[in-house]
Order: structure tokens, then sequence, then C-alpha cells
């Protein structure tokens, strides 16, 4: 994993975790928790990674590198007003940050 200036994350992001509720009509809606406020920064998806990820998709894949703290696969991440859902969650053992490759909810 490549290191990391602290001084890079400077965007938020909101790790938020999804909840389908019905309303009162009978109708399933979404909406969306908050689990951790974080700092961190949205990299660009190299091919070799994109590739590597999903073989027979193609969609915006974005990687986002933040502070360690306990996200998981079913979570999603909230920037800027878009919603991400996160495909893989990658850190190193010793390592004060993680990458996590997500990519965009239409």
């Amino acid at each position: 994993m490549k290191q990391y200036d602290i001084g890079q994350f400077r965007d938020s992001l909101e790790i938020v975790e999804e909840k389908i509720e019905t309303n009162e009509m009978g109708f399933e809606e979404k909406s969306y928790f908050l689990k951790h406020r974080l700092k961190g920064i949205r990299l660009p998806v190299s091919t070799t990674e994109f590739f590597g990820a999903e073989r027979n998709q193609s969609s915006l894949k974005y990687k986002f590198v933040t502070r360690v703290k306990e996200v998981s696969n079913l979570d999603y991440i909230l920037f800027k007003e878009q919603v991400y859902n996160i495909r893989n969650v990658y850190s190193e053992l010793g390592n004060p940050f993680m990458e996590i490759l997500a990519e965009v909810v239409e």
C-alpha cells in the first residue's frame, strides 16, 4: 500500500449504513444512517485495480483513502451528495490508513 501524508485528507467522507423501512403507505424506502464522519481523499482507480475488482461490469469506480475505522462491504460512502457502494476494504496491519474501493450508486 502506498504511503499517504495526513495533510492530503481534506475531503469529508461519511460512512453510512443503509436501512430499508416500510412507510405508512406500505412502500419500502431507503434511508442512510451515519456511522462515521472522516477526512480522506478520493482517487481515480488504476486499470489494474479496476479489472481486478470487477471483470464483467463497467461503472464509475474510485478509491477512497482514510484513517482506519470499522467499515464493511455492506456500508456506503456519502461524498459530495453522491452515494458510493463499497466493493472492497483494504488495510494493512500496522498501517494507520485504509483504502476503500467503491462504485457510484445510480
